[in-house]
């Protein structure tokens, strides 16, 4: 009968202080498996802890010496009662079962062991004098690492153990890994389904790969009704991709691409859309970031913002355009007083009404820039000579501001044409213009120069907003105060400003920055303290040209207007000075007047007496019914006789255009006698006189 050595008990081991070692409880009482530690993760460093569990003495021994001898250390027991327990006690490296035990089949303890809690990467090798397939078939699918038969050599076996701790901790660092992964993922999803902005990663053919919840809102469908299709067909762009989609430019050029646009998608919102390639080994594009970022009330704002610095801007000239219109009036009442005072001789008459006509001409052009400046912007875009936007603004800021700054204009005659917003620009101009005058307030100089230039990759590297190729520059100069270094940085920013409180509201610079921005230009600032400021526009010139505005203007025409002889013209206007003016004007050309004070008698007169009239002069802001209402009733009633709409409003380019598909011509007041009568004539011309 065999004799059993008794079951040596490893003696505790000291902390090493390091995190994942520990010292062995030895026989203290068992622990809860809920709160055992995890195993610990040898990595080829100190003493693994292998429990043995034999039944044989001897086998115990021997395991005991070489595997002690091998930098082990041993932990045995004789039966497998209480294996488990002890194994969740004493967190081993590894496990030596043998297959039979006297009390227990070793299958299935190796089952109970490695569905313990930390037992998922467990070294267990199981020992046994059984070789035949079944028997090592059943070990493995009872989850050992690795079957032994006995006579095993010990030493041999102290290199298994060593890597299958090695592979058990390569395991555990994989898991980790794989854990920190799925975290990563996770987090990334939650992340990305945060963003408020539409997100799609694309592949390099525009299909979708992946969206967040954003871009399922934006488009109307699920996520999983996304993914796999064409971006322009999810999102409800177009049928079909057009060369201006940013992905689509990303894919040939292999750089970040945005454009604006408005009325997108189902509720026709306006955005910013955004293109970033993705690059893998070797750069080879791998995908494209795609954004869609709602913008819309970001524009209205700005469209406020915009309106009330111009505001704030009318506000500022306000008490030189006063100045400059009792100027013009005193002409007018001095003249008119002067001539009516006595008979004057012909050539007194002829120059007191050449100043009387010359201070309205004056007072005309005043008017139309102030409207200008003040109305709303329409983002209207198109083909702009710069030339005499800049006129404009030199001659308006000439008469409005203090007499000793000294306003210059340098505008050579073939200056590029830009795509842009007439306004923007001239409400840009208008508030550096004003900025710079403000900054001088004992008078100075302040020059508008316009130039073509090209940028070159100098420039661009210099200044990385900019991009290269042929720009019109416009420079604002003043010989004020300059800026200091410290506030430089800061100009930019909406509703900073170094005013007084009640000066200014600080929008002026940042809605310039932003118009410039707009237009894919850019912006510079050169300034010394007590030397002046100068601000440098750069906007992208157009390639294509476009006949001058004075050479457009040739084509409606010269010389002296047509009689009215055998026409009869029907006017409409609620002020009685305008409207004698208008018969008198008409009837000196032989035209037959019928005058009226508002559309309603326009109407009434036409309708009972549809073949006399030859045409019509509209006023279109009247009492009882507007010029606009009386001509689309005249419409209704199927008059075919021309309609002219005169106004002292200033239109915009879409109202005119609407107006012009009924109205003949539209008269902006004050008008020239002569401008009125060709505009008449040509609108006669082509009707049989009644």
């Amino acid at each position: 009968m065999k004799t059993r050595r008794p079951v040596r008990r490893a003696q505790p081991r000291k902390s090493s202080g390091r995190p994942g070692t520990r010292g062995v409880a030895g026989d203290a009482g068992p622990k809860p498996a809920t709160a055992v530690a995890p195993p610990q993760a040898w990595a080829g460093a100190g003493r693994p802890r292998v429990l043995l569990v034999d039944d044989d003495a001897t086998i115990r021994g021997l395991a005991e010496h070489h595997l002690g001898e091998a930098g082990f250390d041993v932990v045995s027991m004789s039966e497998g009662a209480g294996v488990v327990q002890r194994f969740l006690d004493l967190r081993p490296d590894a496990v030596l079962l043998d297959v039979v035990l006297p009390d227990a089949d070793g299958f299935d303890l190796c089952r109970a062991l490695r569905a313990s809690p930390g037992a998922e990467h467990l070294p267990i090798v199981m020992l046994t004098s059984l070789n035949d397939a079944e028997a090592i078939r059943t070990a493995f699918d009872a989850g050992a690492s690795e079957f032994v038969s006995k006579p095993a050599n010990w030493v041999n076996e102290g290199y298994r153990l060593r890597y299958l701790l090695r592979a058990a901790a390569n395991l555990r660092d994989l898991d980790g890994a794989r854990s920190a992964i799925a975290q990563a993922e996770r987090e990334w999803k939650l992340t990305f389904d945060a963003i408020d902005d539409a997100v799609l990663l694309l592949s390099p053919d525009l299909t979708i790969l992946r969206a967040n919840r954003a871009a399922s809102r934006m488009s109307g469908r699920p996520l999983s009704a996304m993914v796999g299709r064409s971006c322009h067909e999810a999102m409800g762009c177009r049928r079909s991709i057009t060369d201006g989609c940013p992905a689509l430019k990303v894919v040939k050029t292999l750089a970040p691409a945005h454009v604006e646009l408005q009325e997108y998608g189902r509720e026709g919102r306006d955005v910013l859309l955004s293109a970033a390639p993705v690059f893998g080994d070797g750069g080879r594009l791998v995908s494209v970031v795609y954004s869609v970022k709602d913008i819309t009330e970001f524009r209205e704002l700005q469209k406020v913002l915009l309106h009330s610095q111009k505001m704030e801007a009318m506000g500022v000239l306000a008490a030189g355009v006063a100045h400059d219109f009792n100027n013009l009036l005193q002409g007018v009442l001095g003249w008119a007083e002067l001539l009516s005072a006595a008979p004057p001789s012909p050539d007194e008459l002829k120059n007191g009404l050449g100043q009387i006509s010359d201070a309205a001409v004056r007072g005309r052009a005043l008017t139309q820039q102030l409207l200008f400046t003040s109305r709303k912007a329409q983002g209207k875009r198109e083909p702009v000579f710069i030339g005499p936007l800049v006129q404009e603004v030199a001659t308006l800021v000439s008469r409005t501001q203090p007499k000793n700054i000294a306003v210059r204009a340098d505008v050579p005659g073939d200056l590029w044409m830009v795509h842009a917003d007439a306004s923007h620009l001239h409400q840009a101009l208008m508030n550096l213009v004003v900025n710079g005058a403000q900054a001088m307030p004992a008078g100075g100089s302040l020059r508008i120069l316009a130039a073509n230039v090209v940028l070159d990759e100098n420039y661009g590297f210099a200044h990385p907003d900019s991009e290269t190729g042929p720009h019109v520059m416009i420079a604002v100069s003043d010989t004020g105060t300059g800026i200091d270094k410290g506030v430089l940085s800061k100009i930019y920013d909406p509703f900073f400003t170094t005013k007084a409180p009640g000066k200014g509201t600080g929008l002026g610079l940042s809605i310039v920055f932003g118009i410039v921005r707009d237009h894919g230009g850019h912006i510079c600032c050169y300034t010394e303290p007590g030397k002046g400021t100068t601000f440098r526009i750069y906007l992208p010139a157009l390639k294509e040209s476009v006949a001058p505005p004075d050479d457009r203007a040739a084509q409606h025409g010269a010389g002296e207007p047509a009689s009215g002889e055998g026409r009869t013209v029907l006017v409409a206007e609620d002020e009685p000075l305008v409207l004698g003016l208008l018969v008198r004007l008409l009837e000196s050309r032989s035209y037959r007047v019928v005058r009226t004070v508002n559309g309603r008698e326009a109407l009434d007169y036409y309708l009972a007496h549809r073949d006399e009239v030859s045409a019509f002069v509209l006023d279109m802001n009247m009492p009882v019914m507007t010029g606009e209402e009386c001509m689309k009733e005249l419409a209704r009633a199927g008059c075919k006789a021309p309609v002219l709409l005169a106004t002292g409003s200033l239109l915009t380019a879409d109202r005119e255009a609407d107006l012009l598909r009924q109205a003949r011509a539209i008269v902006p007041k004050p008008f020239h006698g002569d401008e009125l009568l060709k505009a008449l004539g040509r609108a006669c011309a082509a009707r049989p006189k009644s």
